[in-house]
């Protein structure tokens, strides 16, 4: 079961990498260094950090959503799931060198990350991609029956 669902969200990322701009790729730096990357201008402190998946492009990565100047914009840190742990803690860690409170929400769900973005920063391309996640997800909900 494990194994289908996870499959199953290696073909979602697969297909939503087309449907909206590609993620820039931020690795080879220390998670202080990502962090600073990520909140560069961010004009809010909310920070949403998704799921691990596996992208045929970059491989095992997960993706940092915050909101810059322009909207709602995506991240993904080519990582695995303790180098996520590690991000945050420096996303934290950021927050508090810089007088700057974070909110940061760590979900293990794509449909629930893709919600969050679209509540905290309504605009036309999250929407497009809440939509697109949610059905990917009603659909696999209705192959288990």
């Amino acid at each position: 079961m494990k194994a289908n669902r996870k499959l199953r969200r290696e073909a979602a990322a697969r297909r939503r990498r087309g449907d909206m701009s590609v993620p820039a790729k931020t690795d080879g730096g220390t998670p202080a260094e990502c962090a600073d990357y990520l909140l560069r201008d961010s004009v809010d402190s909310r920070v949403i950090v998704g799921p691990v998946c596996n992208y045929p492009e970059i491989g095992t990565a997960f993706i940092v959503n915050t909101c810059g100047v322009d909207g709602w914009r995506c991240d993904s840190i080519s990582n695995d799931e303790s180098g996520r742990a590690e991000l945050c803690a420096a996303m934290v860690a950021w927050g508090r060198s810089n007088n700057r409170p974070l909110f940061l929400v760590s979900v293990d769900d794509e449909v629930e990350a893709a919600w969050l973005c679209k509540e905290f920063w309504p605009g036309d391309r999250i929407a497009e991609v809440f939509l697109k996640v949610q059905a990917e997800h009603a659909s696999w909900d209705a192959t288990k029956h």
